[in-house]
């Protein structure tokens, strides 16, 4: 969650002088510093005494739905601008979390803070908007030539659709007949950057907590944030690295240890040089091989009624690069034959009650959830290797299928006019998915 050097130091500067001076925050045993490749990151002042907190940032300044509705009611003059882009809000927009968080960022230059008053909680956000990064490398923020770059990654059909729904979002705050002059004169480029700050920033899935999300991922972190009872949230050395962390070095944070590198471009717009696994999820493609899949638009009509989004691929080598493993209870539905004792028939589903789904049995037991088809299946103990046979071949199909398109689409990749940052993230996501898909393709192939 780095910003990059130069007037981001002073920025910096700004607000560490303003959470300093503020009841509640803890700064002592940390301090941002321009850190080579990094941009601005964390780093040590001094070892912390045991069991005490690197940073502590009070409830109040974590922003969260939560936490500005209650700033926005306590403070209405103050957050005038924001309170008015909540209230004439389009029909065709509903609140939700990360809409109200992005308007609020976006609206933290318009708040009322009268000149010779002190507001310390707007004038600490004032400072936390004037030290965020101006230029995020999301994946979405990249123009339609730089994104050819992931053709066939994990990536490649996600990032389009955040770029609709950003334009959609955008397009309607502005066309309110009510909207307030400053969400009017709005530019994408201003709702885009903030959406990608939401993004890139959140911990937890949906807060933002200023100073602390400066802090930079490693998958050797050497810190985690915790929440206390009070709701503070706070930076924490790891229990076995209390006496090894001295002066000056970085303090990091893992922003998930299992996220693979599709994962980490995506969402934060960076990847690590060196991963320490390696891991892919992407949209499944269905394998389209010389058998067609016994009643395959009856099992797509399940999936689809019984879980969330499509059917999703994860694969993983672990870190000696000798073991391969995937996971995707849809590959274990997609393998079962006429002879497989799987039957469909209509009925009222529990996910939408009054309407009729296609249910699926097997064995005359129900398949209520994904995680059922394995469970059944692996009850019947002297076919279960049959079946997982069957599915590592049709995982294997899937494994080549990509592989094939990033090898027929390389040399376009290779040949994108865009910018230096981007070409260069994209061509190394490129050059990992395809080492871990070799990978997989070669311990399939020996189990198959």
């Amino acid at each position: 969650m780095s910003s990059t050097p130069s007037s981001a130091d002073q920025s910096w500067e700004i607000l560490y002088d303003q959470a300093s001076k503020l009841p509640g925050f803890v700064t002592d045993f940390v301090k941002s510093a321009a850190l080579p490749n990094r941009g601005i990151g964390l780093v040590a002042t001094r070892q912390p005494p045991a069991d005490a907190p690197l940073l502590t940032v009070p409830a109040d300044y974590v922003i969260s739905h939560e936490t500005i509705a209650e700033y926005a009611q306590e403070h209405m003059e103050e957050c005038a601008a924001f309170v008015q882009a909540i209230e004439t809000l389009p029909i065709e927009l509903p609140i939700h979390p990360r809409l109200m968080v992005t308007l609020f960022l976006l609206s933290i230059p318009h708040l009322e803070i009268p000149q010779g008053t002190s507001r310390p909680r707007g004038e600490f956000y004032r400072a936390f908007y004037d030290a965020l990064p101006k230029k995020i490398p999301l994946p979405s923020t990249w123009t339609e030539t730089e994104r050819e770059i992931i053709q066939g990654t994990s990536i490649a059909n996600a990032t389009q659709p955040r770029q609709f729904r950003n334009k959609f979002i955008h397009g309607a705050l502005r066309a309110s007949e009510f909207a307030p002059s400053w969400v009017k004169n709005l530019s994408l480029e201003q709702y885009v950057l903030a959406d990608t700050w939401y993004t890139s920033r959140c911990l937890d899935g949906s807060i933002m907590v200023p100073i602390l999300d400066f802090a930079n991922h490693s998958s050797k972190a050497n810190a985690r944030w915790e929440r206390n009872e009070a709701g503070d949230m706070m930076l924490v050395l790891r229990d076995d690295l209390a006496e090894v962390v001295k002066e000056g070095d970085e303090i990091t944070i893992s922003y998930g240890e299992e996220k693979g590198s599709g994962e980490l471009l995506f969402t934060y717009g960076f990847l690590e040089e060196e991963l320490p696994y390696s891991k892919q999820m992407t949209a499944l493609a269905i394998p389209d091989g010389d058998d067609v899949a016994y009643e395959l638009e009856a099992k797509m009509e399940v999936w689809k009624a019984r879980a969330v989004g499509p059917p999703r691929l994860t694969l993983t080598v672990n870190t000696d690069g000798e073991h391969v493993e995937w996971d995707c209870p849809w590959f274990y539905l997609y393998i079962l034959e006429d002879d497989d004792n799987i039957d469909f028939m209509s009925g009222y589903g529990s996910h939408e009650p009054g309407l009729t789904t296609l249910r699926a049995y097997i064995d005359d037991e129900f398949i209520n959830e994904p995680a059922d088809i394995v469970r059944i299946l692996k009850a019947r103990r002297n076919k279960w290797p049959v079946y997982q046979s069957r599915a590592n071949r049709a995982v294997l199909q899937c494994v080549e299928k990509q592989l094939q398109v990033l090898r027929e689409t390389d040399e376009l990749a290779n040949n994108v006019a865009g910018r230096e940052e981007v070409c260069r993230l994209g061509l190394k996501l490129r050059e990992q998915e395809m080492q871990l898909l070799e990978k997989v393709k070669e311990q399939l192939s020996q189990e198959v």
